[in-house]
């Protein structure tokens, strides 16, 4: 039997610097009933709620959960204070269906992704409305600069695989009603931007 959608779900995507997560966070005070279901990974905790935002398992808990076919979507990162050099992260299929299938109607769902996450939950919710922030690398540099999270060479190489993202995403986003690109550069206001983004889903 085909399961009925109930709410409506937005994917914010955008190369490392891209200002996703500020724009999520803008997009939350457009709504009071907001759901970001929490992604699973190898990181390290930070100040957080287990289970809130992240929920932080072992780098062979993480791979074995991959090969039970758990996740939506997932990806590995390069991460100089990862004892193997890289941490996974991922949004698991039962989160986000629990969220579109059981969940009141006025509620929205909101994801956080990279460009290979929206491609990979594209493929298995084809409803969800996708938007990718592009932000050009002087910007990108300087916010990461200003982040200071990562060394000088994680830096760049985060910068260079966001180079290759922006092109990707002139084909990705250019095709169909639920795909868009947003210009979010410096000076561009944020809550405007996060309005209109918004907007697409109602």
């Amino acid at each position: 039997m085909t399961q009925i959608i109930n709410i409506p779900a937005l994917a914010v995507t955008a190369p490392s610097g891209g200002g996703k997560a500020t724009i999520c966070q803008e997009i939350s005070k457009l709504h009071s009933k907001i759901i970001m279901p929490p992604s699973t990974t190898t990181r390290q905790p930070k100040k957080e709620i287990h289970g809130k935002r992240y929920n932080h398992v072992s780098h062979r808990q993480f791979e074995t959960l991959i090969q039970a076919g758990y996740f939506a979507e997932w990806n590995k990162y390069d991460s100089s204070s990862a004892e193997c050099g890289y941490n996974y992260y991922g949004i698991s299929k039962e989160a986000i269906e629990e969220c579109l299938f059981s969940r009141a109607q006025d509620e929205l769902l909101l994801l956080e992704l990279d460009i290979n996450g929206y491609k990979s939950l594209k493929k298995l919710y084809p409803h969800i409305y996708g938007v990718f922030l592009n932000v050009d690398y002087d910007e990108r540099k300087r916010r990461l600069e200003e982040r200071n999270s990562e060394e000088e060479r994680e830096r760049n190489v985060r910068l260079n695989i966001g180079n290759l993202e922006c092109l990707e995403a002139q084909n990705i986003y250019s095709a169909g009603l639920m795909n868009k690109i947003i210009e979010y550069g410096f000076g561009v206001d944020r809550a405007q931007t996060a309005k209109c983004i918004f907007e697409l889903c109602y």
